[in-house]
């Protein structure tokens, strides 16, 4: 079904220039490039930062889901990402503490992307009316 959807979409991707909306989308996305690449080089910046913080917190205390580095990378990038699966989750008080720095830290990271895009958008409808 993934497979099926995929070719749908490149079905549509062909259309982008009779399809104003695609258009519109693939000219913001073009445009604002630079940062959008810009914005997540940060965000993985930030998650190794994060997983090197939580492992050296939660590392001894919890081996098993925090005891190397990359373990607590696949935690880190579900907080940062905001979707928390609650599978894994800091023990200790250190650890907690930074969780709700990282958790705080994760609405930026998804909103920072999103004000990009918004910010095309607004400019490209400006430069049209």
């Amino acid at each position: 079904f993934r497979i099926l959807r995929i070719l749908r979409m490149l079905k549509l991707a062909k259309f982008k220039d009779r399809i104003p909306a695609l258009k519109n989308i693939s000219l913001v996305i073009d445009k604002r490039k630079n940062e959008i690449l810009f914005s997540l080089a940060i965000t993985v910046i930030i998650i190794l930062f994060t997983s090197i913080i939580i492992y050296l917190a939660e590392g001894s205390a919890q081996p098993e889901a925090f005891g190397s580095i990359p373990r607590a990378f696949w935690w880190s990038t579900i907080t940062l990402t905001t979707i928390g699966y609650g599978d894994v989750y800091p023990i200790t008080i250190i650890g907690k503490i930074c969780t709700v720095i990282i958790s705080i830290s994760g609405i930026g990271i998804v909103a920072i992307p999103t004000g990009i895009i918004a910010a095309g958008f607004s400019e490209l409808l400006n430069k049209k009316k």
